[in-house]
């Protein structure tokens, strides 16, 4: 899957019984990365919590996979009036430190 793509599945709406059940490869046409989201859990909000780790796999300078193969991430979801979850929130670590990306309603 290409990385564009790979963003949209993480962004959609999704029925409830798929939360935490993404697994995917990606590949940019140099480089080769996995993401897996696991860990269904209850959010405060009323929602799903799911981990994730975004794994570096080929493709990639040396000095690069040295520095960092895998990356944390954690989705959040709030669930829809039709029974399916929508992404809210995002954090993920990045080498720049913690990043956060929100879905306002």
């Amino acid at each position: 899957m290409d990385p564009l793509t790979f963003t949209w599945a993480l962004l959609r709406d999704i029925p409830a019984d798929q939360a935490c059940t993404l697994s995917l490869g990606i590949f940019d046409g140099h480089r080769e990365a996995a993401a897996r989201l696991s860990n269904p859990r209850p959010s405060d909000e009323g929602g799903v919590l799911c981990d994730g780790i975004y794994s570096r796999v080929s493709g990639y300078p040396p000095e690069e996979l040295a520095q960092q193969r895998d990356f944390t991430f954690r989705i959040r979801y709030t669930p829809l009036p039709d029974g399916r979850l929508r992404m809210a929130e995002l954090e993920l670590d990045s080498l720049f430190g913690l990043a956060r990306f929100s879905r306002e309603e």
